[in-house]
């Protein structure tokens, strides 16, 4: 047996998930060393984990014993993960799919991981008692494809697919194929996108090849209009076109491009549907039937209130700003010394200048306001009364 902490040892990172790998891995460990003593398993067993685990372990009555199969049952009663791990559970079959989810046609080493897993744990499942039907499984494996994978391969499964039969050679219109037959077509369907991407790089690359070049005439097919002579095409020891089975990826693509393309409008009527239903209530309370909503000419100006120009051309404001009152810098105005204008309800910019006025640019342009000279002046000493 390996020492513990070497590279060859087997590892476990205290999770119910990885615990039947470590497990597997110790029991190989232990057939190869040829370890049979029930005390010495057990003492390997606890070698590998950390002190905590080895506290658990070694508290539990089967270990007290030295009986490593009764020991190697409790595990499973303590980690109930194990049993999900060995036979199966629906919560795996979800986890995997939201792991996968949104896999398209065009990643096919993707589909085939998945499909492994996902196949490995189905059959568990499907294992008497059955913890699933064969629906729910086609459905679960389909909602992880994307959505344009479930069009073209619903579209294949209708013109293609075997429809399976009950003892009665009826069939069930809601559960009308095996997993098996599903899994199968949606894995045909991204291997020949594959190819035909291969296909397609491999023809770009002879055009650009050629087209650097003299080109020799190469026959055409006239319904497909494809290379027929494809020594010229293709290089190396790449496949040859095959026109009939090009004619046939050309009709599944237009096939996956129309329900594409029905998807796509489908969406489109729905947005353009609430778009309308929710214009239509904001236009009226908007615009009331029989009342006349001015239009940016019919405004007053918004710097003197006085019609028939806009503020940017009013006579008022170039007259201000030449006098040096303010200063227009784009569409803001200030105070000639930058401070900003003090606005108030019912008063256009104009007047609002002309009350707000700073001091200083007040003098400056009305002179100094006249001193009252009815009062006593104020020479800040006290009156002494006689």
């Amino acid at each position: 047996m390996p020492v513990p902490f070497t590279s060859s040892t087997p590892q476990w990172d205290s999770s119910a998930h990885t615990l039947r790998d470590y497990l597997w891995h110790l029991e190989h460990l232990l057939k190869m060393a040829k370890v049979t003593n029930d005390a010495e398993q057990l003492k390997w067993a606890v070698a590998y984990v950390n002190a905590n685990i080895q506290d658990q372990w070694m508290n539990l009555t089967e270990y007290k014993d030295n009986k490593w199969k009764e020991f190697r049952e409790r595990l499973v009663e303590e980690y109930p993960e194990l049993v999900a791990e060995q036979e199966g559970s629906v919560n795996s079959l979800r986890l995997l799919c939201l792991r996968f989810d949104g896999i398209t046609i065009h990643q096919l080493s993707r589909l085939l991981e998945f499909k492994r897993e996902f196949m490995a744990v189905a059959d568990k499942c499907l294992a008497p008692p059955a913890l699933v039907h064969n629906r729910e499984l086609v459905t679960l494996f389909r909602e992880t494809l994307s959505s344009e994978f479930q069009d073209t391969l619903q579209s294949r499964l209708s013109i293609t697919g075997t429809i399976k039969v009950d003892r009665n050679g009826k069939s069930r219109q809601e559960d009308p194929f095996e997993l098996s037959e599903v899994v199968k077509h949606a894995v045909n369907l991204a291997s020949k996108a594959a190819q035909m991407g291969l296909l397609g790089k491999s023809y770009c690359k002879a055009s650009e090849s050629q087209s650097r070049s003299t080109q020799p005439k190469i026959e055409t097919d006239s319904r497909a209009h494809i290379p027929i002579s494809c020594e010229q095409a293709v290089h190396g020891n790449e496949p040859k076109l095959d026109v009939d089975a090009i004619h046939c990826e050309i009709n599944e693509l237009k096939t996956s491009i129309q329900a594409t393309q029905r998807n796509m409008q489908s969406y489109f009527d729905s947005l353009k549907s609430m778009y309308t239903k929710q214009q239509a209530p904001a236009s009226s309370r908007q615009q009331p039937m029989g009342m006349n909503i001015p239009t940016p000419a019919d405004r007053p100006c918004y710097y003197c209130d006085q019609n028939g120009h806009r503020w940017m051309e009013c006579p008022e404001k170039v007259q201000d700003e030449k006098s040096g009152l303010i200063k227009c810098e784009g569409t803001k105005i200030r105070f000639a010394d930058r401070s900003g204008i003090p606005m108030l309800q019912g008063m256009c910019i104009c007047e609002c200048i002309r009350k707000f006025l700073p001091q200083g640019l007040s003098n400056m342009f009305f002179g100094p306001p006249d001193l009252p000279q009815d009062n006593e002046p104020d020479t800040g000493s006290v009156s002494i009364l006689s």
